[in-house]
């Protein structure tokens, strides 16, 4: 197997066929570690590859995408309406709403993405 490590010492990739520019032969692999592996759970210290203990599984920011996602498709949907305003079809009256409408979801899109930092 041919292993592919970061200058951390951190395993990004392994392969079992072919190989990597710069990867790292190794004959002694853990029970479990193709079945276990993400990148950076294991490091390669001394010849040997170790499962890191510091290591934080990525969390699942699944919905947290879905929910940015459908904020902007909000967002989007009101388009018109600005470029009407800026084409002098609405009036400041009657864009107001809209204007703190779109504010009000720029905020959430920007509290979630800050979520995902």
């Amino acid at each position: 197997m041919q292993i592919q490590i970061d200058e951390n010492r951190r395993i990004t990739g392994y392969a079992t066929v072919g190989g990597f520019v710069d990867g790292v032969e190794t004959e002694t692999v853990p029970e479990g570690f193709e079945e276990a592996f993400q990148p950076g759970k294991y490091r390669y210290e001394n010849g040997e590859i170790l499962e890191d203990p510091d290591f934080v599984p990525p969390a699942d920011n699944t919905a947290l995408l879905n929910e940015i996602g459908e904020l902007k498709a909000e967002l989007s949907a009101t388009d018109y309406k600005a470029l009407k305003y800026m084409e002098g079809w609405l009036t400041e009256e009657e864009y107001a709403p809209v204007k703190a409408q779109r504010q009000a979801l720029r905020d959430q899109i920007n509290e979630l993405e800050a979520k995902l930092l």
